[in-house]
């Protein structure tokens, strides 16, 4: 009788302790969600899951004249002085051509990534940075499509964030034909290699009071809260410009969006809506072309 109390007794023990473990484990072992969204990613080396920017309802393929394969992969350039809003255009562009039935892809500056390896600008080295910016993008542009369209297979819009043909801006004619030569290309395949380009004014145009810039070194967020380097004055950022307005000219899908200076001036006299409401239609005029482009490639069919 009394081996079978403790036996009771011992199995009743070791249930209460293990129920006590495990409550705990649930009490003080941190939300795994919580501790996630407080981790700061190295973007060198973690993978971001939230630059997945794929369509629910992915619109059927259709053929397109320059290419045999029907998984043509829309290529859109977009480009423009600083503090033009290419980052907004970018995060609203993802938000709509999903809605639209498309993937979206978004490549990086090429030379913001070579600098922040730890490049520092010198005069000395343009040309040689130029040619190798030049040769990164090419090889950069060329394998991300080919993935894009010949392994996935879904109507996607690939975003570059400047072209390759943004790099003339930075040099003379005959420096460009040199950079060009090196890396065995021409001018008419530098426009043939994306469907439209956006053109973004930098907001030092027709809106001076929005155009942000850290000509001293001191930080500065853009308008995602994302910390940026710009030291253009508002006048080397018009200059910049205009030389990438030039540079682009010949293409024939050209887009070119202005800052409106009379809403701009309504807006800093009647408050800060306005003001928002105003920048709300440039990024909206630029999302709304790079979709009418994409839908010309891959229309949607009812």
């Amino acid at each position: 009788m009394t081996d079978t109390i403790t036996k009771k007794e011992t199995l009743l023990g070791i249930g209460i302790g293990v129920a006590g473990m495990y409550l705990f484990h649930r009490w003080f072992t941190p939300d795994p969600s919580a501790v996630q969204s407080t981790v700061v990613k190295n973007q060198l080396h973690d993978y971001d899951p939230s630059s997945l920017t794929r369509s629910d309802d992915p619109r059927p393929m259709s053929r397109h004249f320059r290419v045999k394969s029907s998984s043509y992969v829309v290529r859109v350039v977009l480009t423009g002085g600083p503090c033009g809003g290419k980052s907004s255009a970018l995060k609203g562009l993802k938000e709509a051509a999903t809605e639209h039935g498309f993937d979206v892809w978004s490549v990086p500056e090429v030379a913001t990534t070579v600098m922040n390896a730890g490049f520092m600008w010198n005069v000395s080295q343009k040309i040689q940075f130029q040619t190798i910016v030049a040769q990164l993008q090419l090889q950069l542009e060329r394998h991300l499509l080919q993935l894009a369209g010949e392994k996935i297979n879904r109507p996607t819009i690939m975003i570059f964030d400047r072209g390759i043909l943004d790099g003339k801006s930075f040099v003379n004619d005959d420096e460009w034909e040199q950079i060009l030569k090196k890396n065995n290309y021409t001018h008419a395949k530098s426009l043939g290699r994306y469907d439209c380009v956006v053109h973004l004014v930098t907001a030092a145009n027709g809106a001076p009071s929005f155009y942000k810039s850290n000509p001293d070194g001191q930080e500065i967020a853009d308008d995602n809260g994302h910390t940026v380097t710009r030291r253009e004055t508002p006048e080397e950022a018009i200059e910049q410009d205009e030389k990438l307005q030039q540079c682009w000219s010949d293409h024939p899908k050209h887009f070119i969006i202005h800052n409106n200076a009379e809403e701009v001036e309504a807006a800093n006299t009647e408050g800060g809506t306005k003001s928002s409401t105003a920048f709300e239609r440039k990024m909206n005029k630029a999302i709304e072309y790079i979709l009418s482009v994409a839908d010309d490639v891959h229309p949607r069919r009812e």
